[in-house]
């Protein structure tokens, strides 16, 4: 079966979390880890073989870039959802904790 992932219906859910997390008084979070673990993106969605190989990532850096996009006139590159994500799964473990 495929899908279609609606980007509008993504972002108004994402907007309705966050405002959920606004609304609670939680502006911001300590950012208590830097490094994670994650599966590279050529193996991630390979169901098929076990991952060979984690990779690792960096939250601090994954925010620094995610800020920097609301520092420039540039059009974001669409890649960077793949620096947000993280920080958005961090939000989420820790609230949810």
């Amino acid at each position: 079966m495929v899908r279609s992932i609606d980007i509008k219906k993504i972002k108004e859910a994402t907007n309705r979390i966050l405002d959920q997390l606004l609304a609670d008084g939680i502006e911001t979070i300590p950012l208590s880890n830097q490094m994670y673990l994650a599966v590279s993106s050529t193996e991630k969605y390979d169901m098929d073989n076990v991952p060979e190989q984690l990779v690792v990532g960096d939250l601090f850096d994954d925010l620094e870039f995610s800020e920097s996009i609301l520092q420039s006139d540039e059009r974001a590159a669409v890649y960077s959802l793949t620096e947000i994500s993280p920080l958005l799964a961090y939000v989420g473990e820790v609230v949810a904790n």
